[in-house]
């Protein structure tokens, strides 16, 4: 609400007094702060929304406050989220580069794949992969999302609600219920799969040499062609439940 009547505010230059009570009891002066914000309060739409809300995901770690402190440092380009008339790549773009300023990346990034790559290997301790950014796949569901929401936002003065097809917005479609697209991608690339999964799947499965996996003396997992599963005869297999319960949820969060 706080957004919608900052972004109106501003957009319509309202003259009336218009303010709002937070759930601490305190008073927020709507004109004032659309004043402070100028222009960038049509960026407050966008910017709430690609931070998370009802209908769109959030990013672990990254709350509003230092998405609305990047907005007002930086030229990001938000305005076209939301806007009927926006291209994809304007969206994507603008999408990007808030996304990769909100990670402390020093520029902004056409790439979260190379920034997941710059930020993990920065790290001396074992990053979590939940903090992270997003894959260049999912992300692109993400922000389409995003331009989604705030298209019906920005359309909260219209009669109507834009006349737009979800499907093309990050949102499948199944017996008439809606879920959010999920971004589907190689978990490696395939030089990497080569090296570090076998493709073991006789009846001795991986009991030789000739097992990429055995040979180097490593355990084999799910995603080797023999999936670690007890069919495996790597003396290297670890073949506990936890460790197959760690890499499904690892994979699950990628």
């Amino acid at each position: 609400m706080f957004a919608l009547l900052v972004f109106f505010c501003w957009k319509w230059q309202y003259e009336a007094n218009i303010s709002m009570r937070n759930s601490n009891g305190r008073v927020i002066e709507i004109n004032a702060m659309a004043k402070e914000l100028g222009h960038k309060s049509l960026q407050l739409l966008a910017v709430h929304a690609i931070t998370g809300c009802d209908d769109v995901s959030y990013l672990f770690g990254k709350g509003k406050a230092s998405a609305v402190s990047i907005m007002m440092k930086h030229d990001v380009g938000l305005e076209a989220l939301g806007e009927q008339g926006a291209t994809l790549c304007d969206v994507l773009t603008a999408g990007y580069k808030c996304i990769s300023l909100l990670y402390n990346a020093k520029t902004s990034h056409t790439s979260m794949n190379q920034l997941r790559h710059a930020i993990f290997i920065s790290k001396r301790d074992t990053t979590k992969i939940k903090s992270l950014p997003p894959t260049d796949a999912t992300l692109d569901e993400h922000i389409k999302r995003d331009h989604l929401q705030t298209m019906l936002w920005k359309a909260a003065d219209e009669p109507e609600p834009p006349d737009v097809n979800i499907s093309e917005f990050g949102w499948d479609i199944s017996d008439g219920v809606p879920s959010p697209c999920t971004g589907v991608s190689e978990v490696a690339p395939p030089e990497l799969m080569k090296v570090v999964a076998c493709g073991c799947s006789a009846q001795n499965a991986c009991s030789r040499n000739n097992c990429s996996c055995h040979a180097t003396k490593v355990s084999c997992t799910s995603f080797c062609k023999c999936a670690a599963h007890d069919s495996c005869n790597n003396p290297h297999t670890s073949h506990d439940e936890n460790v197959s319960d760690g890499e499904n949820e690892m994979t699950d969060q990628e």
